[in-house]
């Protein structure tokens, strides 16, 4: 008889994506617009790699808003797109 653990560590890395798009909110709603930035296209890799179709989906969410308040408050970013991986410069 062996032991399961209680989370298994596909749990344990969905849960780090998630709580990466909770702080990622955080710092979008105090101003920190490029932290939040970088925070979500890290989490929404992590949501994504691991089949976590919602949280994935707020991560992009998140991504739109945080790249039209940059526009709006004139900071030039840069998006770049590859077919595996989300690149955003602030």
């Amino acid at each position: 008889f062996v032991k399961s653990p209680v989370f298994s560590e596909k749990t344990r890395l969905k849960g780090r994506g998630r709580v990466g798009v909770v702080i990622a909110s955080i710092y979008l709603l105090a101003g920190r617009w490029d932290f939040a930035l970088s925070e979500l296209v890290e989490s929404a890799l992590k949501s994504r790699s691991f089949g976590d179709h919602v949280w994935h989906a707020k991560a992009l969410e998140n991504i739109v808003v945080c790249m039209l308040l940059l526009s709006w408050a004139g900071y030039e970013f840069q998006v770049r797109h590859c077919t595996t991986l989300y690149h955003v410069y602030v």
